[in-house]
């Protein structure tokens, strides 16, 4: 069994390493938009409601440093950050699923008044793509030749 000390010096699975290089390619990209809108946001004087837009932005930013800190954390084999890499993706796995159903709930209501509109089948199949990617990060942070780098039965 690997010591948390003994992590730095061997090679993390593969697939660790990709869901840790998502987390960070992630958290990098919302971390840079939001701080790039917050500044447009500034620089053109604002509007009504720039406050309420400016905290929303600020949350993004936060977000991002936070899935810079997961990345990290799956990187050092951090038990609490596995949990709250878990915890992000079930999240993301819940509104996928919702969202899902919106939609599909929407389209049968629309469909009960008659109206002509229809749900997008790349839309659908764009959810369907999100959810499955969701399960693979989910599924590589579960397998159990993962789950020994992060606990330490000695």
């Amino acid at each position: 069994m690997l010591h948390a000390h003994e992590t730095a010096k061997k090679k993390i699975p593969t697939g660790l390493s990709a869901v840790s290089n998502i987390f960070f390619a992630s958290g990098v990209m919302l971390f840079a938009r939001n701080v790039l809108l917050v500044g447009l946001l500034v620089y053109s004087s604002g509007f009504d409601g720039t406050d309420i837009v400016t905290m929303w932005l600020i949350t993004g930013m936060a977000f991002g440093l936070l899935f810079v800190g997961v990345s990290s954390g799956l990187r050092r084999c951090s038990r609490g950050w596995r949990t709250c890499a878990l915890t992000l993706i079930w999240i993301g796995i819940i509104a996928i699923v919702s969202e899902s159903f919106r939609l599909v709930a929407a389209q049968f209501q629309v469909a009960a008044h008659k109206l002509t509109t229809e749900l997008s089948t790349k839309t659908l199949l764009l959810l369907l793509a999100g959810l499955l990617f969701e399960m693979w990060q989910l599924r590589v942070l579960t397998r159990p030749d993962v789950c020994e780098w992060f606990y330490d039965e000695s």
